[in-house]
């Protein structure tokens, strides 16, 4: 990252005395001369690297301390051994460094970070310092000679051992910026920490954006550097918190949770799932877990989004859509399947009362024998004699004939009666003995009458034959001739 304000910061710390340092290698010596010196403040005491270069097998070499956190960075200052006390090595030395980098990285390789300075010409000082700002965790010190390369003549290629005396990183404490390091860090920067040059945030905290996280996430999304997005069930479609996520007013209806991201368990819905489903969902199928609905439909005998209502008197079935047999005592069925549950009406039997009773049969729950009398069946409701349809119309047509001589008989009695009372006694002497004739069945006793009408008629007509009213008698037989068939023309209308 480059800035374009460079100031000079009067009030540094040093953030890299007494931290870690670690290096490729070390070499062999005495005193030790492990990574740990170059940060422990005593320019005397240095680390040393083994060899690379020309004759080595070892082509490179780095130099790492870790600060421990992220630091705003201002400036690095490196001490490379002199060898002043061995007479004029400055040349040498340097050669030796020619060619270094430096990196600020949040992670231990050089690679992960950003290139803060690379030596090439003139060749560097033995106390060298170059302004780095920048933010990082780990400060790498890094040179090579590689096979191959063609390096400047000022360049050492053989024999190059790295000897770092001091390493200083500077910059401001945690929480401040600026010149003096005296301005606060913005109060959403991440661990307080902050640009020591403009006070931008290295990382904002969770739920805020923009160099100075002074932005709140957009709706929508929260979280660090605001990359998380809402799980989008917050009541309303409300957005969610921009720091947590959670949906502060609540979740939608068939969700639970802090940030609503959990649907409700199966026959539970509504908002925050505290109403069970139905039991009637068509096949045990799952409600809709927001409202409650059966989109399948419902079972048998049940109706309603829900299908938390049953059918209304009188129907059942799919949606309700059938009704109760009208055999049903009261009309009342079972919602389901249409059973009769309070029985049937008389003369009626099955589940669903859609049978007449069984032949002989007739009243409440079928169970009353029909008369003896009966030569076909009787009514299957109150009983009543009836024959089939072909019988029952002839035997109506024969009534209605039986009816019509019946009354030309009576008139042609009341003319006998008038002129042979002897011979009537007689005939209903012989009555008498037919009388006990019809104790047989009813079927017998209309024979038996039928015999004695047509013996009186035989007689009648050998007396009237002799008798001086024939004139009377003929008058009569028109008159009631006529009556007969006005009687049969109605009753064969009326069937």
């Amino acid at each position: 990252m480059k800035h374009d304000l460079e100031l000079q910061v009067n009030k540094t710390n040093n953030l890299s005395e007494g931290k870690t340092a670690t290096q490729s290698r070390t070499a062999t010596c005495f005193p030790p001369c492990g990574p740990d010196k170059v940060i422990d403040g005593d320019r005397e005491t240095c680390a040393k690297d083994v060899g690379i270069g020309k004759g080595s097998s070892v082509k490179s070499i780095w130099w790492t301390v870790d600060l421990g956190s992220k630091h705003s960075i201002y400036s690095i200052s490196i001490y490379f051994k002199d060898y002043k006390e061995y007479g004029d090595f400055e040349l040498r030395q340097r050669g030796r460094f020619a060619g270094f980098s430096l990196y600020i990285s949040n992670t231990q390789k050089k690679e992960d970070g950003y290139l803060c300075y690379k030596n090439t010409l003139p060749l560097p000082p033995l106390e060298f310092n170059t302004t780095c700002i920048e933010h990082g965790r780990y400060v790498i010190y890094y040179n090579e000679r590689l096979d191959g390369v063609t390096y400047p003549g000022e360049y050492q290629i053989q024999s190059i051992y790295t000897e770092l005396c001091e390493v200083k990183v500077e910059g401001c404490g945690k929480g401040f910026h600026g010149n003096n390091c005296n301005t606060p860090c913005p109060i959403n920067c991440q661990e307080q920490r902050c640009s020591i040059v403009n006070g931008t945030c290295f990382d904002c905290t969770q739920g805020y954006a923009g160099e100075m996280c002074e932005k709140k996430c957009e709706s929508g999304f929260y979280g660090l550097e605001c990359k998380r997005q809402c799980k989008g069930h917050c009541i309303r479609n409300t957005p969610c918190n921009h720091v947590t996520g959670n949906c502060d007013e609540g979740c939608a209806a068939g969700w639970i949770g802090m940030q609503c991201d959990q649907e409700c368990e199966n026959k539970t819905y509504g908002p925050g799932c505290v109403f069970n489903c139905s039991n009637h969902c068509l096949n045990n199928t799952i409600c809709n877990k927001e409202n409650g609905f059966c989109e399948m439909g419902c079972d048998l005998g049940y109706s309603g989004n829900i299908c938390n209502e049953a059918c209304p008197v009188g129907l059942f079935g799919q949606n309700c859509s059938n009704r109760c047999s009208k055999n049903c005592v009261n009309g009342i069925c079972s919602n389901v399947d249409g059973v009769c549950t309070e029985g049937c009406s008389k003369g009626y039997t099955g589940m669903r009362c859609l049978y007449f009773c069984q032949e002989g049969y007739y009243g409440e729950n079928c169970t009353d024998l029909c008369p003896l009398m009966c030569s076909q069946t009787c009514h299957h409701a109150h009983g009543t004699c009836i024959e089939d349809k072909a019988s029952s119309n002839q035997w109506k047509i024969g009534f209605s004939v039986s009816a019509a001589l019946n009354v030309l008989l009576l008139l042609c009695f009341a003319v006998f009666v008038s002129f042979n009372r002897r011979k009537l006694h007689n005939f209903f002497q012989r009555k008498k003995r037919h009388r006990i004739q019809r104790k047989g069945s009813e079927k017998n006793m209309r024979s038996t009458i039928a015999n004695v009408q047509t013996e009186f008629q035989k007689e009648f007509y050998e007396d009237l034959n002799n008798s001086e009213n024939r004139v009377q008698y003929e008058e009569l037989k028109v008159e009631n001739q006529i009556a007969y068939e006005n009687l049969g023309i109605t009753n064969l209308q009326k069937n």
